[in-house]
């Protein structure tokens, strides 16, 4: 009996297996259930009793039927668009939801910088000597290389800025604090490439918000 179990399991795996059988003791039924029969049934077993195995056994072949249908129903469902864009020449911040959010100056420069940053990461200047050298004026500068070298405080402030703008719009804005390093953009963004389009009325350069720095704890 075992080995009959074990050839139909391998030939059927989703089958339901009952073996009837007069079994030697516990040892060659818990063999067999091993091998993969479903339960172990003896001679002596009532109609009764088979009967409700069977129905069992096709109750639970039907549930996994339900489910495999409900993963592929799900699975051929069209996901929602994750994706964050900058277009508009990088004026507007389009959210997956559709969304759109109009960027100042700074706020374009600092959404750039999260577009073509490794891991989408923008590192927080942390010491005097590299505040006093670049200045807090200069927090999101347009050269490369000034990409490590930005004001905590200004950047802190630019970020609960665009922070709040995007609540009044109902959007979650995906920008993570790093403790002791930065910030990371939690999504995919990417600089849509368009024909040159005219800045917005408001083109505030990240200096603006140096004054109000000092509010953000």
């Amino acid at each position: 009996m075992p080995e009959v179990i074990a050839s139909v399991r391998a030939s059927h795996p989703g089958a339901g297996l009952i073996a009837y059988a007069p079994f030697e003791g516990s040892e060659q039924r818990v063999r067999t259930l091993l091998l993969g029969a479903d339960h172990c049934v003896e001679p002596e077993t009532s109609a009764a009793e088979i009967a409700a195995l069977l129905h069992a056994l096709a109750r639970r072949g039907a549930d996994i039927l339900a489910s495999a249908a409900a993963h592929e129903r799900a699975a051929d469902k069209p996901r929602k668009p994750t994706l964050w864009r900058l277009v508009n020449k990088g004026w507007t911040l389009v959210a997956p939801s559709g969304r759109a959010l109009a960027l100042t100056a700074g706020e374009r420069e600092l959404m750039e910088r999260f577009s073509v940053a490794p891991d989408r990461r923008i590192r927080r200047m942390e010491e005097a000597g590299d505040a006093g050298e670049a200045g807090e004026h200069d927090a999101i500068g347009t050269a490369p290389e000034s990409a490590a070298k930005v004001s905590p405080r200004v950047i802190d402030v630019m970020i609960s800025r665009l922070r709040r703008k995007a609540a009044q719009k109902q959007v979650g804005l995906p920008i993570r604090a790093v403790p002791g390093w930065g910030y990371v953009f939690a999504g995919d963004i990417e600089a849509v490439a368009e024909p040159d389009a005219p800045a917005p009325a408001s083109t505030e350069r990240v200096t603006d918000v140096s004054s109000e720095a000092e509010t953000v704890a």
